[in-house]
């Protein structure tokens, strides 16, 4: 079978696609990945076949932008799905406009979510952008921008989920597979084979490390975290600013891009942003999270979280106050119950489908 599927911006969209598009190869199936121009080289640097939409529409996250937005993009996305003889597409929610091509086209469109479900108001700002598409373009919308017209992944654990969860149609909750936790894709670095600390604090900001200004947030925290009684690992992604952050706070352990599977699996506790990959990565390894949530769907996945039990958030976005920030990972480390909650989660992830099982629902969507 041929798949087409709409990788959106940062590696918090791509690395759930790119899981799936791998197992797909992996069975013989033919992937094609659709993006935009800044975002190919990281696309490709995965091994696939990648086509570019042309540049980005330009916003705060110019890449996902594009495919709710432009109509040239998603022409050409069209004419990649014919050309392709595409069986199926698979997208997120910033790549809703997919379900419209595919229903034009006749074959699904797979909506894999990013984490838990998207807030109210983000589903109707995409909504609001694909019914302008339609009505520039004459075509009929579909309900809720066609996020749930077909078969819907959530790639989240049902307990973590808001109420009305259970309500959603065509729904089907899996692990949160990721393109840097599939066996034989990547590997732990040595220094981490051989790491052990009585208490490891694992600080990370996903993508959004890749922000401008993510040294003016991440060195203050860091700096407040180092004076902890526990080791400090930091992650900035490649290409971040790893001597930047070790001049400023000499001791702690930065590194570019590592796999984050391998460092969840030593941390006692988890320091993030709120983005989903991050707390999803440490919920699956039973790891507590304490999250300064900065933007996009950050503060909504720390209501979640703080509500289930199993993490604790810091209000306002921005830098935090570093007193309150190590005060309130102090309590965090200390909480048997987020960490009672956390390994209940991880529980429930195990026993949701996994990788393999959410291919095999594409498949069988797509021959339906």
């Amino acid at each position: 079978m041929r798949g087409v599927f709409v990788v959106p911006g940062s590696l918090g969209h791509l690395h759930p696609q790119a899981a799936l598009a791998q197992a797909m190869l992996v069975r013989g199936h033919e992937v094609t990945l659709v993006t935009t121009d800044d975002r190919v080289a990281a696309a490709q640097a995965l091994g696939f076949d990648v086509v570019s939409v042309g540049p980005p529409a330009g916003s705060e996250f110019p890449g996902p932008i594009t495919f709710l937005v432009d109509d040239d993009a998603i022409g050409e996305l069209e004419r990649v799905v014919g050309d392709r003889g595409a069986d199926f597409i698979v997208h997120d929610h910033v790549g809703a406009s997919a379900a419209l091509v595919g229903r034009d086209a006749g074959i699904p469109a797979i909506y894999v979510g990013v984490g838990t479900v998207r807030p109210p108001e983000m589903v109707s700002r995409v909504d609001s952008a694909v019914r302008a598409h339609c009505s520039r373009t004459g075509r009929i919308p579909l309900p809720d921008g066609g996020l749930y017209s077909t078969l819907h992944l959530s790639r989240c654990p049902p307990s973590l989920q808001p109420s009305g969860f259970s309500a959603l149609p065509n729904t089907v909750s899996v692990q949160p597979f990721s393109h840097d936790g599939v066996p034989g894709r990547a590997r732990s670095p040595g220094w981490l084979d051989a790491y052990r600390a009585p208490t490891t604090v694992y600080v990370t900001l996903g993508s959004w490390g890749a922000q401008p200004d993510a040294l003016e947030l991440l060195a203050p925290m860091v700096s407040a975290l180092a004076r902890l009684d526990a080791e400090v690992i930091v992650t900035v992604g490649s290409g971040g600013p790893i001597s930047e952050l070790q001049s400023l706070v000499p001791g702690v352990r930065v590194e570019g891009y590592v796999p984050q599977k391998f460092v969840m699996d030593v941390a006692d506790l988890v320091v993030c942003h709120g983005g989903s990959g991050a707390i999803l990565g440490a919920l699956s390894a039973a790891t507590p999270v304490v999250a300064a949530p900065q933007g996009a769907d950050h503060f909504w996945n720390c209501e979640l979280l703080v509500a289930r039990g199993a993490g604790l958030a810091l209000g306002g976005g921005g830098i935090p106050d570093p007193e309150e920030l190590t005060r309130v990972v102090d309590s965090a480390l200390a909480s048997d119950g987020l960490r009672a909650s956390a390994a209940e989660l991880a529980q429930e992830i195990a026993q949701l489908p996994d990788l393999a099982m959410a291919t095999d629902l594409i498949l069988a969507t797509a021959t339906s």
